[in-house]
């Protein structure tokens, strides 16, 4: 059988060895943190990764013992190549999980089938017409008293956008400019140049009656980071993140996200959106 590692360089080869190196690496060791912290996940829960893609989260979740399921189009890459690596990575970590391919804004589940749906980075992608009907789709099927997590950015206040993180101002362009100017850079997107999000769509498309949001965004930069940083890239991003890990300053970047947060500038959302019961 082909190997996660053999398949991961097959997708990204034209991107570099970093970009190999980043997605077989790849952790989520800060997410599941805030989970069992915020949104107190803990084993035999049922959790839906929502946009699962290559499936590395769900390797996590099912090696920490809850039933994860995850659903995607599967339709990056030729061959549903991102479904080959999800299973590859299941089975040479020995873990288990649900794989369904669909639409995240018709998912086959019942309503309220899960205690936890994740959502991790996919919604920028997504035209704003379309958005709060796919929020309300994954707010759905979570059950009274559980949490959508919500990662998702770039928000409309930063001048940044880490999907073409070379380019200094380009998310303040209108989405054809930054399309073009994507084109310009060379840089490959798997799927649609994203467009910026504003909290206030975010309110917007959940019922504020049943709707609690908590940000997470300070504690997230507060905890260590397990994503390779790879080879030195002159972007705000990569020095930043540099920058903390070898000079320990994760409290720091803690306090210093959390002000960004409170003066309404943080780069992107990181959400618990909890279900009133």
């Amino acid at each position: 059988m082909v190997s996660s590692h053999e398949l991961i360089r097959r997708k990204y080869a034209a991107d570099g060895e970093a970009f190999v190196r980043r997605y077989r690496e790849i952790s989520f060791a800060k997410h599941l943190s805030l989970m069992k912290s915020h949104m107190g996940l803990r084993p035999g829960m049922r959790v839906l990764d929502i946009g699962c893609g290559t499936g590395a989260l769900l390797v996590e979740l099912a090696a920490f013992g809850v039933e994860a399921v995850g659903i995607d189009t599967f339709e990056e890459g030729e061959d549903h190549i991102d479904r080959q690596i999800a299973e590859a990575r299941a089975r040479e970590a020995g873990v288990r999980f649900e794989l369904t391919a669909g639409d995240a804004t018709r998912m086959p589940y019942a309503s309220g089938e899960f205690d936890i749906a994740v959502n991790l980075g996919m919604l920028e992608h997504i035209p704003p017409a379309v958005r709060p009907a796919m929020l309300s789709e994954m707010f759905r099927v979570v059950k009274p008293g559980g949490s959508l997590f919500l990662v998702a950015g770039p928000t409309w206040a930063t001048p940044f956008d880490q999907h073409i993180p070379s380019v200094p101002g380009v998310n303040w362009l209108p989405h054809a400019w930054k399309v073009k100017v994507n084109g310009w850079t060379g840089r490959r997107q798997f799927l649609a140049v994203p467009w910026g999000i504003s909290r206030r769509s975010l309110r917007e498309a959940l019922p504020a009656s049943q709707a609690r949001f908590t940000s997470l965004y300070g504690q997230f930069f507060s905890l260590p980071s397990g994503q390779p940083l790879g080879p030195f890239r002159p972007t705000p991003f990569w020095i930043l993140a540099w920058a903390k890990r070898k000079l320990r300053l994760h409290r720091a970047f803690g306090a210093a996200a959390q002000l960004l947060y409170l003066a309404g500038q943080e780069h992107c959302h990181i959400l618990a959106i909890r279900k009133v019961a």
